[in-house]
């Protein structure tokens, strides 16, 4: 393995970077964010390089292989005693290996590249957030979308929830939706929004490019954006459940859409 940069102290500047990345505050601040595991890490596309890496003196064989793999490409790698590492970890059971990564600045012309994006409104867990993302990513959406009142998609649990697909889709944040409509996605594409007495079988052609927007579980979508869609698509569920949460909504939804769009 090439030099690693030792560290023991709690306080190294880095080390005190990384561990403020728990707080969404600190993410928003610092436009990074932490992501844990060496399979995320490993996945990286090269303009989302991480700034440093911190590696556990207890870390698995596979998150040495990829330190290693990362300091003989030039990244600082911080080697450091299993404290100091679980002071910045998030993860139960770590495998020892963590990224600061930079926030990309992503508009929304750039996430909406492709004939599937998904857009959210309102969805203020984190957790919904993540795993919308990481259904987004595996339905080949060409971006997400997040409104005001959202969650951010880099805060460690969502990061955690997206299962590091954060990293690998195109993702713009804290937007005036019914403006984006209104300027950007009003002029070329479907817009569908998720709503309980929506259709499962919406009006697309397979030629179609297509914006699926999902709104929290509370509230559904807002009254502004609501009034902006082409055609509300609802999933018909039992009398025994009232709703289903977003993220579940997104992921049934998007499935649907994938052959259509």
């Amino acid at each position: 393995m090439p030099p690693l940069l030792e560290v023991t102290s709690p306080d190294n500047p880095r080390i005190k970077r990384a561990r403020s990345l728990s707080s969404p505050r600190m993410v928003k601040k610092h436009r990074l964010y932490l992501l844990e595991g060496p399979r995320f890490i490993s996945d990286l596309p090269p303009d989302a390089a991480a700034n440093y890496l911190v590696l556990s003196r207890g870390a698995t064989p596979i998150a040495e292989k990829v330190a290693s793999r990362a300091a003989k490409a030039g990244v600082d790698v911080l080697d450091v005693p299993e404290e100091v590492f679980a002071s910045i970890s998030d993860t139960t059971t770590s495998q020892g290996l963590a990224a600061v990564c930079p926030i990309p600045r992503t508009s929304v012309r750039q996430a909406c590249s492709g004939r599937l994006v998904l857009v959210l409104d309102g969805v203020s867990d984190p957790g919904n957030v993540g795993t919308s993302i990481r259904s987004a990513a595996a339905f080949g959406c060409g971006g997400v979308l997040l409104g005001k009142g959202c969650a951010s998609a880099y805060s460690t649990k969502a990061v955690r929830a997206s299962a590091g697909t954060v990293a690998v889709t195109k993702i713009c944040e804290s937007l005036d939706l019914p403006e984006a409509v209104d300027s950007v996605l009003a002029e070329s594409y479907l817009l569908l929004g998720a709503d309980v007495s929506g259709d499962y079988s919406p009006p697309s052609k397979k030629s179609e490019k297509v914006v699926l927007f999902v709104g929290s579980e509370s509230h559904g979508l807002s009254r502004e954006v609501r009034s902006r869609m082409d055609h509300l698509v609802g999933i018909p569920i039992s009398d025994r459940v009232e709703s289903l949460n977003a993220a579940v909504s997104a992921s049934i939804l998007l499935h649907a859409l994938r052959g259509r769009s």
